[in-house]
C-alpha cells in the first residue's frame, strides 16, 4: 500500500470516513480541481478518495497542513475538528487545579519580565491550585 493508510487496521473505515467528511466540508461546493490545487494534491487522487478509496498520507497531511484539520480528530475522532479549536478544547477538558497551577507559573514568569504582578498574587493563585475541586 505504500503511502496509503492501512485500510485493514481496526478503525480505519472510521478514519477514511472522517477524511472524506473533512474533504467534503473543505470542498464547500468548489470543484475537485480547485480543492486539489488548494490542498496541493492531485485532483484524481482527491476524486478517488471522495469516491470511497483509501486516502493517501498526502491527503491526510494536506488536510492538516493546508486546511487546518486536527490530526488527532482525523485519526481518532477525539477532540475538535480544527486545529484552531484545540486550545479552547484543552482548557475545557483541564482540571481546575491544573489551570490555576499553569496561571501561577505564567504569573511568576511575567514578574521577571518587567510587568508588575501584585506581591504575593502568584503564591495565592498557587495555593488555590492545591485545593481539592
Amino acid at each position: 500500500m505504500g503511502s496509503e493508510l492501512d485500510a485493514r487496521g481496526p478503525g480505519t473505515d472510521a478514519v477514511d470516513a472522517r477524511i472524506r467528511d473533512a474533504l467534503r466540508e473543505f470542498k464547500d461546493g468548489r470543484s475537485n480541481k480547485v480543492v486539489a490545487a488548494a490542498l496541493n494534491v492531485g485532483h484524481e487522487n482527491l476524486r478517488r478518495v471522495l469516491a470511497g478509496k483509501v486516502a493517501s498520507m498526502r491527503i491526510l497531511l494536506a488536510l492538516v497542513e493546508q486546511a487546518g484539520y486536527n490530526p488527532g480528530w482525523l485519526l481518532t475522532g477525539q477532540g475538535p475538528r480544527r486545529v484552531r479549536e484545540v486550545a479552547s478544547w484543552q482548557l475545557r477538558m483541564a482540571r481546575t487545579q491544573d489551570l490555576f497551577r499553569a496561571l501561577a507559573d505564567q504569573l511568576e514568569g511575567i514578574d521577571g519580565a518587567g510587568i508588575t504582578v501584585p506581591r504575593g498574587f502568584s503564591a495565592q493563585v498557587r495555593a488555590v491550585s492545591k485545593r481539592r475541586w
